[in-house]
Formats: C-alpha cells, structure tokens, sequence
C-alpha cells in the first residue's frame, strides 16, 4: 500500500508519472487532502491497478466539505482494479472530500483515441467510484473519458451531481442505482441509466445518447436539452430484446392494429378524442396517467399474452415541448392496462418530435 499524506501544507501537488500504469501496484491512499490539492495521473499510458483487497485510489479529507483534484493528463490513463471483490472499487472517497473534480486532458500532440478510463471491468458489486462522501462532481478537459464499472454499467455507489457542461471530450458514463443528475458535456456523450429518477442534462451539446435500464424499477428519468441529433437507446426495455421500430404513427385509423412482439412505436398525438383512432372517445391530457394512456392505446391496439413493446409518444399538443418513454410488457389479459404500462422516460424535445434517427437498438 502506498501512502500519499497531504496535510503538511496547502494545495500540494503530488504527479505520478514516468512510467506505464499499467503495471499493477498496490492501493493508493491519500489522506488529508483540503480544496486546492491535486493528484495527476500522468504515466505514459495504462491505468492504475490496484492490487490489495481494497479500492485502488482512496481518498480522504482533513476537514468537511473538501474538494479533491484528480487529473488524469496521457492516453488511456486513470484507475481500474484487477482484483475481483465486491469491495474492489477503482477510486473511493471516504470522509469530508464532498465534490471529486476530475480534469481529464491531453497534450497537443496526442492523437490517440484511446480514452481515460476510471472503472471498467469490475466486480458486478463494485463501482468505479465509491462515493461515500463525494455527492459532487466536476468533469473538465478535453480527453475522452469513461467512467463506468462495464460488468454492470453502474459508475457510482451513491446518487451523485455530475457537471461535465464545458468538457469537450467524449464522456461515457453511468450514474448510481440512486437519484442522479447528470449533465453531459460538448461533445458526443453516452450516458447510461441506472435505477433511481435520474435528471439527465445534454443541453450543452454533442450528438450523445442516452441508453435506458432494463425495466427493473418503475423509476422515472426526465432528459433535458434534447436535440434533433441526440439518440435514446431502448433496446433493454420490454423483456430486454427491442430489435426494432415498428414505424411511426402520424394519423388515426379506422380499423384496429395489432402490436407485433419486441418493438418500438412512435405515435405522435395530442391526445385528444379520435386523434388515435377514427370515432374514439378516449382523451389523455396528462400523459404521466397510465389509467388514461392505456385507455387511449386500447382504442388502437390489438395486443396478445407475451406482447412486449416500448411506446416513444410526442405529445404534439401545442407548446407541449415532450416526449414519453413507455414499457408495456402485457400480462395475460389480452388488452392494454394501466398496470401493464410503465412510463420509464420524459424527454423534453425543444419542440422537435422524437423521430426514427432518434431511436436505436444496439
């Protein structure tokens, strides 16, 4: 185990570097750390290997409320864990280090693509930051980073407010299985859901993509900034095997349709009586009312035992500005029901209608 302490002076700067990280060395701990300390990951490349039974980069505070530094500055750089423990997390903060700020960057000169990783591939029940104390974080910089635990797409342990609004680099990244904000960066993000009701911010740009969780909890997750060139990903929803869209819902019909198995649908509505289907009296004005959409697709819909479907709805309504993500896996009784249905995402769309270059599946 090596030992960094920082509480001799104010904002030290402690630099690892001049070799490959890739080398597995023992758990790092730094202690006594206040605002204005940095810790720079600065080896040639390869990550931090923690080879203790234990986090492979521990950090701590001397007093409350403390923010840390961490600079991650080369290619492919950061922290990992070869152990394989539920407890072998890449990088943990423990008492009075509240916001984590992470600068990940690079040299003029690098042209390499491999990203800076914090995390990867790790114990199911690990994370690739243990927050216990770090409920903030700042992502700045300008090289690709991810930070994710891969085995389980899960990056933190505890709900966590994420700001990567002026990082320019690609971002991959997973919040907690509690409620996160996460506000994504410039450029092309990946943002995966967790559980929890998770804010997901990508209003400062990028062409990014948010992928949603298996159904696994009826929380709900609410996507800001929304734009014609960002994409959601609902190939976990349903049973887990979206494969493809049905097509697009533009106009009511006459005569009733039946659901095909392992689909999404786009409908664009403004819930209003007939708009779905020619004659139907059915209305939805809140689209968060299981009740009342299930009553509406009804009118539509044919479905059938097994029938498993993601419903993408633009709510066309003047003003109305969003767009809802809904499960529906049918559970034996031949119709649509509200229990059957489970709103998983509310994306506010600026105005732009989620169309077919919006939604992917792999």
């Amino acid at each position: 185990m090596t030992a960094v302490d920082f509480s001799a002076i104010s904002q030290d700067i402690v630099r690892l570097s001049g070799g490959d990280g890739g080398d597995a060395q023992a758990a790092l701990v730094v202690s006594n750390v206040q605002t204005g300390d940095t810790l720079i990951n600065n080896y040639t490349t390869g990550n931090v290997k923690g080879t203790s039974s234990s986090s492979t980069l521990q950090i701590s505070g001397n007093l409350p409320s403390q923010t840390f530094k961490l600079e991650l500055y080369g290619s492919g750089v950061g922290y990992t864990n070869v152990n394989t423990a539920a407890t072998d997390h890449a990088v943990e903060t423990s008492s009075n280090v509240t916001t984590l700020a992470i600068d990940s960057s690079k040299a003029s000169t690098d042209t390499s693509t491999t990203a800076n990783t914090i995390g990867g591939a790790l114990h199911a029940n690990a994370f690739a930051i243990k927050n216990t104390s770090a409920q903030n974080v700042t992502i700045t910089g300008n090289k690709d980073l991810t930070i994710n635990n891969s085995t389980s797409n899960v990056g933190f342990s505890n709900g966590v407010n994420v700001n990567a609004g002026t990082f320019s680099g690609k971002l991959v990244i997973a919040g907690s299985d509690s409620n996160d904000i996460i506000k994504g960066g410039t450029s092309a993000d990946t943002i995966y859901g967790t559980k929890g009701s998770d804010t997901i911010d990508l209003s400062a740009g990028g062409a990014d993509t948010y992928i949603f969780r298996p159904l696994i909890s009826t929380d709900k997750d609410t996507i800001k900034g929304f734009s014609s060139d960002d994409k959601i990903n609902v190939a976990k929803l349903g049973d887990g095997s979206t494969g493809s869209l049905a097509g697009v819902v533009t106009s009511a019909v006459a005569s009733k349709e039946t659901l095909t198995d392992d689909r999404a649908l786009i409908i664009n509505t403004n819930g209003t009586a007939g708009n779905l289907f020619t004659g139907g009296s059915a209305t939805v004005t809140d689209w968060t009312d299981m009740t009342k959409v299930a009553a509406y697709l009804n009118e539509r819909y044919n479905t059938s035992a097994n029938t498993e479907q993601v419903f993408i709805i633009n709510d066309t309504t003047s003003g109305a500005n969003k767009s809802y993500v809904i499960n529906y896996i049918e559970g034996g009784t031949g119709t649509i029901d509200s229990g059957e249905l489970t709103l998983v995402g509310v994306i506010e769309n600026g105005g732009a209608a989620l169309g077919t270059v919006n939604v992917v599946f792999s």
